[in-house]
């Protein structure tokens, strides 16, 4: 039988960046003054989160390495975060967590070992499992007819208390109406038109996770953990090569 025709193919057409287009100088515009800041001295504000950016590319190729590596790794990421988050993660959880709940010991975390053979100067991977005190998915109400049921009211009294959000959208009033709202906020809100989205939540007290394990029966964590799960987390160590 003959051998098909080697088919020649292509070489990829190598990265270019475009060069910038020649500025043209902007007229010179009017002095404007600074618009006044929104004091918010009556508010907590929260610390801004910071994160460590790398320095931008320094050459035509380094930023061709770059764009390769960021279109090499971007749909690998999100297939694995997928089979992270709604495979691997259900599996860890639901086998680990009962057995965390089960537990009179004084710690709420659980390792797991990994597959991976140990070897000189490389101990196996393990898995960590950690139950936070940070209930999820759970407005007062909903969790309130879903606890109380298992643990009784002066349980649920005991250990939990409502605790609402509040949050207020202050670019929907009138720019310069935004300083007075801000410092009439309680009794303003409705006269100025702004929209109030409320979080009704539920937050568990001191001494509830510690509850747990003196308090709660094991039957009534695994019943209130599937009724109104906590945060968890996943934490790997001595996973790479």
């Amino acid at each position: 039988m003959p051998k098909p025709a080697d088919v020649a193919v292509a070489a990829p057409a190598p990265f270019t960046v475009l060069p910038k287009p020649e500025a043209t100088p902007a007229p010179a515009a009017p002095a404007v003054a600074i618009k006044p800041k929104l004091s918010l001295s009556g508010f907590k504000k929260a610390k801004a989160a910071t994160e460590k950016i790398h320095p931008a590319a320094k050459s035509d190729e380094e930023l061709q390495q770059a764009v390769a590596q960021f279109c090499e790794i971007k749909p690998r990421f999100d297939a694995d975060k997928d089979t992270l988050d709604q495979i691997l993660k259900p599996q860890i959880l639901g086998a680990l967590v009962p057995q965390i709940l089960s537990s009179r010991g004084a710690e709420f975390s659980m390792l797991a070992l990994g597959p991976l053979p140990d070897s000189p100067g490389k101990p196996q991977a393990k898995l960590m499992v950690t139950l936070t005190r940070q209930l999820l998915n759970a407005d007062f109400e909903t969790a309130m007819n879903s606890l109380v049921p298992i643990i009784g009211e002066d349980l649920f009294n005991r250990y939990f208390e409502q605790s609402p959000e509040l949050t207020i959208t202050v670019a929907d009033a009138e720019p310069d109406q935004r300083q007075q709202l801000i410092e009439e906020l309680a009794e303003l809100a409705a006269k100025y038109g702004v929209n109030i989205a409320a979080k009704d939540n539920i937050k568990p007290l001191d001494g509830f996770h510690e509850a747990r394990r003196s308090v709660f029966t094991a039957d009534q964590n695994i019943a209130m953990f599937a009724a109104i799960p906590n945060k968890c987390m996943i934490k790997t160590t001595n996973v790479k090569s």
